[in-house]
């Protein structure tokens, strides 16, 4: 093969080569990864976090839904590790202990507990979680 041919071959296979690199996108800025909290709320109540809640005698976790069915759990630990899981738990969110009991009840327990378990040592639940008995 002659020169010419050579050079017939090699001149498209340049100009391919520098198209495509003509067609590469330029790299953009650095993507950022954003780490969120999963929290639910009751309309007009304050969003309860999802996960493990030190307080009381005991670690408390919140799956969610609230104002369901086993929605919680206690467990055996008191360090906010929630290991040993003891006892599945319906939580309910109401401002007062009459709207907590209702809840409890339209679930199939009894009643709520005494406070809200803030007050019962698990601060991040506030005051208007409340544990139901009868539906463990």
């Amino acid at each position: 093969m002659g020169i010419k041919h050579r050079a017939a071959l090699i001149a498209p296979a340049l100009l391919l080569a520098a198209v495509t690199a003509a067609c590469v996108s330029e790299p953009g800025p650095p993507t950022t990864t954003t780490t969120t909290t999963t929290t639910t709320t009751t309309t007009g109540l304050p969003a309860i976090v999802v996960g493990c809640h030190d307080g009381g005698g005991s670690d408390a976790e919140y799956f969610g839904p609230m104002n369901t069915l086993r929605n919680g759990a206690l467990h055996s630990t008191r360090d906010g590790s929630c290991g040993g899981l003891v006892v599945w738990e319906t939580f309910v969110q109401a401002t007062t202990k009459t709207g907590a009991d209702a809840l409890c009840a339209s679930l199939g327990g009894t009643v709520a507990s005494l406070v809200p378990l803030g007050t019962n040592g698990y601060a991040t639940l506030g005051s208007t979680v409340w544990e139901c008995s009868g539906l463990h």
